[in-house]
């Protein structure tokens, strides 16, 4: 199971609204209640130091695109995890993303668009 104090952050972006989220099982609670009410992203990053260096490469190199997604006028709603520790996701199969049915990430970043559910 999770480490309950393994720290991960969570916003959801909808249209100009961000709510943060301290568990990945709360953006997973978000999901289950808005799934089939349309087009919904999830994206699945590691997490930024204080000088804005991921502990992730490839979620550094994959930055600008995720930014450009999130700035589309039009999209759709995005639900963004961050996992905050690079121990809470290399080498762990126990992490929420990973156990979900849905979600099923192996990676980050990952970018999945769901279409009603």
């Amino acid at each position: 199971p999770q480490n309950p104090k393994t720290p991960l952050i969570c916003l959801i972006i909808n249209k100009n609204m961000i709510t943060y989220f301290d568990e990945p099982l709360e953006l997973i609670a978000k999901f289950e209640e808005i799934k089939g009410s349309g087009r919904v992203i999830c994206i699945f990053s590691g997490s930024e130091n204080a000088q804005g260096k991921n502990w992730c490469p490839d979620c550094d190199a994959a930055k600008p695109m995720i930014q450009k997604l999130i700035d589309y006028p039009d999209r759709p709603t995005i639900l963004y995890g961050k996992v905050a520790e690079r121990n809470s996701w290399v080498g762990r199969a126990d992490h929420p993303y990973k156990q979900h049915p849905v979600f099923k990430a192996r990676g980050v970043p990952t970018v999945v668009l769901f279409d009603e559910g």
